[in-house]
């Protein structure tokens, strides 16, 4: 076998243990949610609740590192858990039970206009089927 061969199939071996280590750890968000309330009448202040459901037997651990997003809808995004959780105004994590912890995340936000905004929240690692 020549060199270029094996050098070749140990790229591709190696390319392959990343996938397959990548898609193992995806088990952990196995629902979510995002509630907003207007909490001023004079200006445009809400009240944004995260709430996301998680497989506790996974080793995954929910807005931790830079895989997780919240997205305001305005061009104003915090971008991984460290940032998530500077900015939120509460944080909290319970179990369920066994198999399911809860996580609780609340933001402030005061939007400068009057519009129609899309708030978002992605984070890598969703279990199959959740959208």
């Amino acid at each position: 076998m020549s060199k270029t061969l094996r050098s070749f199939q140990s790229i591709v071996f190696v390319l392959a243990m990343l996938f397959f280590a990548h898609q193992a750890e995806a088990t952990h968000i196995r629902a979510g949610e995002i509630c907003a309330v207007r909490i001023s009448q004079s200006s445009l202040t809400y009240r944004f609740t995260l709430t996301i459901y998680t497989d506790r037997e996974s080793t995954v651990e929910v807005t931790r590192g830079g895989l997780a997003t919240f997205r305001f809808g305005d061009g104003t995004e915090y971008v991984g858990g460290d940032e998530i959780a500077a900015n939120a105004v509460t944080f909290t994590e319970t179990a369920i039970n066994q198999q399911v912890g809860k996580v609780v995340i609340e933001f402030e936000y005061t939007f400068q206009a009057l519009g129609i905004y899309v708030v978002s929240y992605f984070e890598e690692y969703r279990n199959p089927g959740i959208v």
